[in-house]
């Protein structure tokens, strides 16, 4: 199964006051009313180390290792705020911290001002995806190197199919025939050749000429 750590699978929860929103599902309580809401095609989990912030996974493991890296709100139309850990908003929302006593440091979202002099108004932080499953990024280099060893295996099957012409066990002063076939020595190379003569024919007629006395005569 590809495990998809972008929106709305994973990334940090939402910040609520008193209820989440629709479409979200509540996580935990953190202060004043506010609660932690995450996707309802995701999991809710905190930090191990108790930090407050909490977090959407897709999955029912705990997925903090992918989404600090690359920090992102669980909702692509929310906003990221920072403030000793990441939180969102709703886009029309504003983040914010709070001194107030007992409070100091926790952090909440509101509609405008945030209705104290004790809570500070804080930046929208920038977010970043991570591309793609992480379980299919692994499986393309798992074929990368399956691909790799089967052409170097085929390699050397073909290597090993090849005759072996070094003729290693042969013994001393061992000369291998030659497969392109015995070349003919030209006729004319032979020693004492004169090229061909016509053979003399015992039985052949023979030209003679007449004698002038039995030549016919010229007629008049």
């Amino acid at each position: 199964m590809v495990l998809n750590y972008d929106p709305p699978n994973a990334g940090f929860a939402l910040r609520a006051k008193d209820s989440c929103p629709s479409g979200t599902n509540p996580c935990y309580q953190t202060w004043g009313g506010f609660l932690s809401c995450c996707p309802n095609t995701s999991q809710c989990f905190e930090y191990e180390n108790g930090a407050p912030n909490s977090f959407c996974c897709p999955g029912e493991s705990n997925c903090a290792n992918f989404i600090d890296p690359k920090p992102h709100c669980a909702d692509e139309s929310w906003t990221m705020f920072e403030s000793d850990g990441m939180f969102c908003c709703l886009e029309d929302q504003s983040g914010f911290w709070t001194a107030e006593k007992g409070h100091n440091g926790s952090v909440g979202c509101s509609d405008g001002d945030p209705g104290s002099n004790l809570r500070t108004l804080l930046n929208p932080a920038e977010q970043s995806a991570i591309a793609g499953g992480v379980v299919g990024g692994v499986a393309g280099v798992v074929l990368i190197i399956v691909a790799v060893l089967f052409m170097l295996r085929r390699r050397r099957r073909q290597n090993g199919m090849q005759p072996d012409t070094s003729n290693s066990n042969a013994p001393p002063g061992f000369e291998p025939i030659p497969t392109g076939g015995v070349a003919e020595a030209p006729v004319k190379a032979y020693p004492g050749y004169e090229g061909p003569s016509e053979l003399e024919s015992h039985n052949a007629a023979k030209r003679f000429e007449l004698h002038e006395n039995t030549r016919p005569s010229e007629l008049p």
